[in-house]
């Protein structure tokens, strides 16, 4: 919901953020982005800022396509970018998370919120991996799938992540998740 019966809803298939106004669809989309929608990917999130309108960024999660069209079975990678909302169209893309997006079709995750410590908490799946954070020892090493990331809105690092002292793996709120298709906090406990 961007405002009163004002809601965003994401088009998995085509990358298409349609509109819907008092419960009419509106003509149009106030995006479109080419995505890779083999099996479980697409365009598979959306966030907004805890002070949205205010601040008016929105954030999406898609399996961005290799090609200058929607595709399927050509993804460049799973992506989180950051739009801002001009009233009419999601404009002035930036990136946020540049994730893997192969070797499988499946568990590409997407589920994204904002936490009530304003932190952006991000799943990526395992997307069919067999690696060391999917608690496999002689596994490849981490390699950012089977996550939930812990970002600040604009991308980068919080310095109380669990794993902030490793680089690489500083973004990293959990890992060993095989995939998700909602995330949640208790309202009452945060």
């Amino acid at each position: 919901f961007i405002g009163s019966n004002d809601i965003l809803v994401l088009q998995k298939a085509d990358g298409r953020v349609r509109r819907v106004v008092n419960g009419v669809l509106q003509a149009g989309q106030v995006l479109d982005v080419h995505v890779d929608r083999a099996s479980e990917r697409g365009l598979l999130g959306i966030a907004l800022h805890p002070n949205f309108p205010t601040t008016p960024f929105v954030y999406l999660y898609y399996t961005e396509s290799s090609a200058a069209s929607d595709t399927t079975g050509s993804p460049l990678a799973n992506r989180v970018y950051r739009y801002t909302w001009n009233g009419n169209a999601l404009v002035a893309p930036q990136l946020i998370l540049n994730l893997p997006a192969t070797p499988g079709a499946n568990h590409d995750g997407g589920a994204m919120l904002f936490g009530p410590d304003g932190k952006l908490y991000v799943v990526i799946g395992d997307l069919n991996r067999n690696g060391q954070l999917q608690n496999f020892s002689s596994g490849p090493s981490p390699d950012d799938t089977g996550v939930i990331f812990r970002v600040n809105e604009d991308g980068g690092a919080p310095s109380d992540n669990p794993f902030s002292s490793q680089p690489d793996l500083a973004k990293y709120y959990a890992y060993g998740i095989r995939n998700s298709f909602g995330l949640a906090y208790d309202p009452l406990t945060g």
